[in-house]
């Protein structure tokens, strides 16, 4: 199975989004975050994550006679070889960019089904906009933006936070 299948199935990208971005996680905490997935699903697919060297056990502990691990994603997980990504036949692109737009929408479907929701209070929104950025223009709005993300990815989950998933694409169009 190549990195691109690995990583864009709906339930390895929950489990990774759940991991993300340093988290340390026990299949069972994992499963707390994702109750919606039953746990042969959710250790079937931690198991592919592991032999695929996407995440690997941190810590071990031992538990009533089992050994318990902690699973942190690896240094290297989402290191692919854009060479080889940027070969990637048109159709193959069309089916990765499919998989995730229905990991969003299911994401976007689980929001829906909340009890009490407010999108405004929740920051919830989805916009289509085009600037106009030169070469220059758009590598300085990146790195801020990167930073941006950075910044709001190293805070730990807490009681008083609430997971945001926040998705970008970014297309240009040669005029």
């Amino acid at each position: 199975m190549n990195t691109l299948d690995l990583l864009l199935h709906p339930v390895r990208m929950r489990i990774l989004q759940t991991l993300m971005p340093d988290r340390e996680l026990t299949v069972q905490e994992i499963s707390e975050h994702l109750s919606d997935i039953p746990p042969a699903t959710l250790y079937r697919h931690v198991k592919k994550l592991k032999e695929g060297g996407v995440i690997e056990p941190r810590s071990h502990q031992q538990i009533r006679g089992t050994v318990e691990s902690r699973y942190g994603i690896t240094s290297s997980a989402f290191q692919g070889d854009n060479a080889a990504f940027n070969q990637l036949p048109a159709e193959e692109h069309l089916r990765y960019f499919s998989i995730f737009l229905s990991f969003l929408q299911a994401e976007f479907g689980r929001y829906l089904t909340q009890p009490e929701r407010d999108f405004e209070k929740d920051g919830i929104g989805y916009r289509y906009t085009s600037v106009y950025l030169s070469e220059d223009e758009f590598n300085d709005w990146l790195e801020e933006y990167r930073a941006l993300m950075r910044r709001a990815m190293a805070f730990p989950p807490a009681s008083h936070r609430m997971k945001r998933t926040l998705a970008h694409i970014f297309l240009s169009e040669k005029e």
